[in-house]
């Protein structure tokens, strides 16, 4: 049974504001992780499988157009620019347009494009049985870690470690959880909030013990050099520390809930100034750490401001978003739906 209303769900516009300020502060980071490396390790330990739950959640009504509008059509065409970009404006020598092999940030499209083909299998699973769907999903993507052929081509490996977080937010929304699902119980939240900071305490004293390329899920185990267990943890401390987000998140609207309305422009736009800012060493001369990470924290807000902006959407739609005749959407949805 699905939940939507028509009423705006702001918790959700509130946690993607704040996650989509991870991805672009994780990402503006990224060149200077030896001064951040453990700001940079926590952020990409919870905000990937956390964005994959909220787009679980807002994946609950299986709909072709939407697919097609909102993520075939965006992964070719920035994928496309960001190919462009590189080659013309970066100049990254034999850099080729490949659409099989998608792009750095562009690795998302095409994970939730699989991600609604997986969702499949699960759409009928009834209340009772949530927990060993959630199981097998969880199970396939530590069993997904021993093979060496899933790896980046059509980000294959990510699509299938974060799988479950994708389906845990698909069963957020069928069976109509909410937040105060989480919150009711004050035992719950306790343990939660002291999981949470005992976890990022002990992350800070002994971080160089988790390897960033482990966070990304792009390879194997073989590959990457690390096992099964190594990934049981960290799906254990990013539910935990996804919980602890989700708590602190509020559920009123508030003057940054349109960030996380208009996130997939920052998302998509982000990539071309984080390049940019690297190729021309804009803050490689800062000497001070602490002045270094007040700008990356400035430049952060200042690319989610600007990109969520109202005019930008309205200026970029057409390039995010496929027009499609109304009658050839609903042709497209009544297939799906018989089939």
């Amino acid at each position: 049974m699905n939940r939507l209303n028509t009423e705006r769900n702001y918790f959700f516009d509130n946690l993607k504001a704040l996650l989509i300020f991870f991805v672009v502060l994780g990402h503006l980071i990224e060149p200077y992780t030896g001064k951040f490396l453990y700001i940079y390790r926590i952020i990409y330990l919870f905000h990937i499988p956390i964005f994959t739950f909220c787009s679980g959640y807002f994946s609950t009504k299986q709909d072709a157009s939407k697919i097609i509008t909102n993520i075939i059509y965006p992964y070719f065409v920035f994928q496309l620019l960001y190919c462009l970009f590189n080659i013309y404006i970066i100049k990254i020598e034999g850099f080729k347009i490949d659409f099989t092999t998608p792009y750095w940030i562009m690795w998302y499209l095409t994970s939730m494009l699989l991600w609604n083909g997986l969702i499949l299998l699960f759409r009928q699973t009834k209340k009772r049985k949530i927990f060993l769907s959630i199981i097998i999903a969880f199970a396939i993507g530590l069993l997904a870690g021993y093979s060496d052929t899933v790896g980046y081509y059509i980000s294959l490996s990510r699509s299938l470690v974060f799988f479950p977080f994708f389906l845990l937010g698909y069963y957020f929304n069928q069976f109509g959880f909410t937040k105060k699902t989480i919150t009711n119980n004050k035992y719950f939240v306790l343990f939660i909030v002291i999981s949470s900071i005992c976890t990022i305490t002990y992350l800070y004293f002994n971080y160089n013990k988790l390897i960033s390329t482990w966070l990304y899920s792009s390879a194997s185990y073989n590959i990457l050099n690390y096992n099964i267990m190594h990934r049981i943890k960290i799906y254990l401390c990013a539910i935990m520390l996804g919980l602890f987000l989700m708590i602190l998140t509020p559920t009123s609207k508030n003057i940054f809930s349109f960030i996380g309305k208009n996130s997939m422009y920052v998302y998509l736009l982000h990539g071309f100034v984080v390049k940019l800012i690297s190729k021309y060493h804009i803050l490689a001369n800062i000497q001070n750490n602490y002045v270094l990470l007040a700008d990356i924290i400035v430049i952060s807000f200042a690319i989610l401001l600007v990109f969520a902006s109202k005019p930008v959407a309205i200026l970029l739609k057409p390039f995010v978003k496929l027009c499609i005749p109304k009658k050839i959407m609903n042709f497209l949805n009544k297939d799906v739906s018989n089939s």
